[in-house]
């Protein structure tokens, strides 16, 4: 079943039943930085990575596959593809924009912003995220952040990362 309904842009977007689901975007996210480090992911460098069986990133591997997100080698290396690579920067700025918020904004320590964005990042909509990354993004650039100008600035401009982050959870 898909649902459209209108974007942060006002395009109109398809929301789909089988999104991404959180185990498979910390794996999208340990093979982007698996990724940075070697030209490809193995299965075994990605459960040490998440620390989980290698049968357990195989099934989420597969499921990444279907949805063409990653690409399997025969070598056994695995790829992200254009569209894996921009749900794991989807997935990172969520739980950046998270974490700098409760580290900024609410004072939280390094550990305690990195557990909580990890697990609210899980939960939070996709318009509550670009609302708090407006919030930052205007704190950081020392404009106003009465309510009044913050309403009319999520109103006119909300902040994405892009048309894929709608897949996110």
């Amino acid at each position: 079943m898909s649902l459209a309904y209108l974007d942060c842009e006002g395009r109109l977007a398809i929301h789909h039943e089988h999104l991404v689901s959180p185990s498979d975007v910390m794996c999208l996210v340990a093979l982007l930085r698996v990724c940075r480090a070697h030209q490809a992911g193995r299965v075994k460098d990605l459960a040490e990575e998440l620390g989980v069986t290698e049968a357990r990133v195989c099934a989420t591997l597969n499921h990444l596959q279907e949805r063409g997100s990653v690409e399997l080698r025969q070598d056994g290396g695995v790829l992200l593809t254009p569209s894996g690579i921009a749900l794991a920067h989807c997935a990172v700025r969520r739980f950046e924009t998270l974490k700098t918020l409760l580290l900024v904004v609410l004072g939280f320590d390094e550990a305690d912003a990195e557990r909580d964005a990890s697990h609210m990042g899980h939960a939070v909509s996709l318009s509550t995220l670009n609302r708090m990354a407006g919030f930052l993004e205007r704190l950081e650039e020392g404009r106003s952040v009465e309510l009044d100008d913050l309403r009319e600035t999520f109103r006119a401009h909300p902040v994405a990362c892009s048309e894929r982050e709608s897949e996110l959870y």
